[in-house]
């Protein structure tokens, strides 16, 4: 899927880079930076750009451009709407409406954990602001686990594993129930 996440500024200047496998390199990315995004071909070419053998998915918000670097037949579509959440995500971490080459540089490392959090081998998990606020934080103090208590640590686990946006914790019901229509 996602090769290499990559943030620029307007500049083509690489903000954050996150490579999940390494068949692309960085010259590629660097080369792309230059030649598409500072010239602001891409805004002109569209969110798909193929340069030689890899293909950039690219998404520019205000005056940073997020871009996904592939050299499989991925799903373009998916791409995209991955990077759109994921600027929703930025943006809900970071606050406001607008996101610049600042809050990126002083940000870095929670969009690195970010990174590390929604995307596993590039592949898109989690893009839920609710459920990723409650694993990363963006203070420096954290919660301390202590690894004798065998409680705790199993509290952690369900809330790991089965973490869903659309069901709370602790729900419980008397009864266990299944409907299935036989035709």
């Amino acid at each position: 899927m996602i090769s290499t996440l990559v943030i620029f500024n307007h500049k083509g200047d690489i903000l954050i880079l996150r490579q999940y496998r390494d068949n692309i390199a960085r010259s590629e990315v660097q080369a792309f930076g230059n030649r598409v995004i500072a010239t602001k071909e891409a805004r002109e070419r569209g969110p798909v750009v193929t340069v030689g053998s890899a293909h950039f998915v690219n998404v520019p918000f205000g005056d940073i451009t997020l871009v996904a670097a592939t050299k499989d037949n991925a799903n373009c579509a998916l791409i995209v709407k991955f990077l759109y959440k994921f600027v929703d995500l930025l943006r809900a971490y970071l606050g406001g409406n607008t996101l610049d080459e600042n809050q990126i540089r002083k940000n870095f490392v929670l969009i690195y954990e970010l990174l590390d959090e929604v995307l596993d081998f590039g592949y898109p998990q989690i893009m839920e602001a609710d459920i990723l606020k409650k694993y990363i934080t963006q203070g420096s103090a954290k919660n301390v686990v202590d690894l004798n208590d065998t409680e705790q640590l199993k509290k952690i686990t369900v809330a790991a594993t089965g973490a869903t946006s659309w069901r709370a914790e602790g729900i419980k019901y008397k009864k266990n129930e299944v409907y299935i229509d036989v035709v």
